[in-house]
């Protein structure tokens, strides 16, 4: 509520009355022959004569002072008094004046009949010295500098020439491709209309690389079962980059013949090598390509808080036992997904979370403390880890490895398996995957086995891949399981009973074992796919990733800015 009795001058009853209708009031610090009077009416209330004095203009201003004002900006300050305070103090004025006096401290002081607002010094203008070019102004800050707007409609975007430049291009293109046709309208069908979507391009420097604008439809008017049937949008896998970039680090002319390929079908842009893609950092060294998201890693720790963090050596504790109700407070289920989403991408290039991440994926419906402290190790880990990734070396000899294990009743609250699967051409990893099993297995073998056929699939499925690539594969692929009873299984030509409930990965197994398709044998080294069912203590978990490969290395952007290129290099200290 507002205070009256705070904004009370004080004694100002002390000064000396005008008149029955002008009131002034009175500082005895000040010559009362330059004062100026404010009026205002005597029945007002003590706000009505606060915001009278700050506002009205002066009647009297002394001749001396207004010689002096003319060659003055003045400053206006304003505070309320306490009229509880038992402290004496002067009264305040309401207007100040100067005295004829120049020589005392004072000299400067000028009343501007504006505001009635006093100026403590002398200032000049630059207009007052002559100078009339603008005034540059540079402004240093810690904090990043804020991206290119992206428009949200064309009416927008049509007034930056940036922009209006790619919607012209876009409109050229889809001219050149003939993905229109003209034809006459029929009033019993329904005009579906376009909309545009502008994105800005950036380099891997974060520098402004193109302006990309889009012409699409806007699908969303359509009904489902009316207007379409179907819908089917062409998405790549992220097995299938992997698996391109690894067959050309071993055969350079395959990208060569791949390119001229697409040239002859479509309008292609030759933007040499590859350094930066989809999020991805690819770093050319000696020993092949490094891919790399430490710049995304940087993004996502800066998002979450997380970025002055200590570092951990593993992404999971082994004493930590995750389940559903773990009695811990809830909490907000909107970032823990968030972030949970934000890992999910980064395992495109970290199979080390992998395992990790589909763990704490079970917990986004209705995620706990004890979840969140799970998820903040994770963060944890990957602060320590920022220059991670994998490497894909060439290989004269391309051949197809495959690592399979589960962990067998893993799972606390359901008792359900994790099954896990590691695909190599070469020694360069290509497909990873750590999965929940469907159902609960009553043994570890039917466990291992259930992981064996979830393999044997994306084996299957990058066997075509290859074979459209005409990337030929020499020997039968390998698959390792470390469960004996599960390996014999896949080999025995004789169904039994007990495999019942598994007829369908029985047969489909042993099916391309009897063809000669791949073989089953048992690793007579360590389990490389372990360090994806399970979490595993440090030292262990440390000797893992660097078999599977994960490596670290010096991260070196390129980008083009101001139409040079420019190079700029991370050195990212090895922990």
């Amino acid at each position: 509520m507002f205070d009256e009795s705070k904004f009370l001058f004080k004694n100002i009853s002390a000064g000396p009355k005008v008149s029955t209708e002008t009131h002034t009031a009175w500082n005895p610090a000040i010559d009362t022959e330059s004062l100026a009077i404010v009026p205002f009416s005597p029945n007002s209330s003590s706000i009505d004569r606060v915001i009278s004095v700050l506002s009205s203009e002066t009647e009297t201003i002394p001749a001396s002072v207004c010689a002096r004002s003319s060659q003055s900006i003045s400053v206006t300050t304003a505070e309320p008094v306490d009229s509880s305070s038992s402290d004496s103090c002067a009264p305040l004025p309401l207007c100040a004046g100067l005295s004829s006096n120049e020589t005392t401290t004072t000299e400067n002081l000028a009343i501007s009949s504006g505001n009635s607002s006093i100026r403590t010094h002398s200032m000049r203008t630059r207009s007052q010295n002559g100078i009339l070019k603008p005034k540059v102004m540079f402004l240093a800050t810690k904090h990043p500098l804020p991206d290119t707007i992206e428009p949200t409609c064309a009416s927008l975007a049509i007034k930056d020439p940036h922009w209006k430049q790619a919607m012209l291009d876009e409109l050229e293109a889809l001219k050149k491709n003939e993905t229109w046709e003209l034809v006459p309208e029929h009033t019993n069908r329904t005009i579906v209309g376009c909309m545009w979507v502008f994105r800005v391009k950036k380099n891997a420097d974060g520098s402004v690389a193109r302006y990309k604008a889009r012409l699409v439809a806007k699908g969303f008017t359509q009904l489902p079962g009316v207007d379409y049937k179907e819908t089917f949008t062409p998405v790549v896998k992220p097995v299938t980059i992997r698996l391109v970039l690894s067959i050309a680090v071993s055969n350079g002319c395959f990208l060569t013949d791949f390119s001229q390929a697409l040239s002859s079908k479509f309008s292609l842009k030759d933007l040499g090598q590859v350094h930066y893609f989809l999020g991805i950092e690819v770093l050319h060294t000696s020993d092949g390509l490094f891919l790399s998201q430490s710049k995304y890693i940087a993004d996502v720790l800066n998002k979450a808080n997380m970025s002055g963090a200590k570092d951990s050596t593993t992404p999971l504790s082994t004493s930590l036992s995750l389940t559903l109700n773990d009695g811990t407070a809830a909490v907000d289920d909107t970032e823990f997904r968030k972030i949970i989403g934000a890992l999910q991408y980064l395992s495109l290039t970290r199979l080390d979370i992998c395992f990790a991440v589909n763990k704490l994926s079970q917990f986004m419906h209705k995620p706990t403390t004890l979840h969140l402290q799970a998820l903040k190790r994770v963060l944890m880990y990957l602060k320590g880890t920022i220059q991670h990734g994998i490497t894909l070396k060439p290989g004269m000899n391309p051949k197809i490895s495959v690592y399979t294990d589960s962990d067998w009743a893993g799972n606390a609250d359901d008792r359900r398996s994790t099954s896990a699967y590691i695909i190599y051409l070469g020694s360069n990893p290509v497909s990873w995957c750590s999965k929940k099993q469907k159902t609960v297995a009553r043994s570890s073998t039917e466990a291992e086995y259930r992981a064996i056929a979830l393999s044997v699939s994306e084996l299957t499925w990058i066997q075509s891949i290859l074979h459209e690539l005409h990337v030929a594969i020499p020997d039968s692929p390998i698959v390792f399981c470390d469960n004996l009873s599960a390996t014999y299984t896949c080999m025995n030509p004789v169904f039994h009973t007990i495999m019942k409930h598994l007829a369908l990965d029985y047969f489909f197994v042993r099916e391309k074992v009897s063809a000669g398709a791949l073989r089953v044998q048992h690793p007579t080294s360590q389990q490389l796919a372990n360090a994806l069912t399970k979490a595993l203590p440090s030292d262990k978990f440390q000797q893992l990733i660097s078999k599977i490969g994960v490596s670290t290395q010096t991260t070196i952007l390129r980008g083009s800015v101001g139409g040079k290129e420019s190079r700029f290099q991370i050195q990212l200290n090895s922990r």
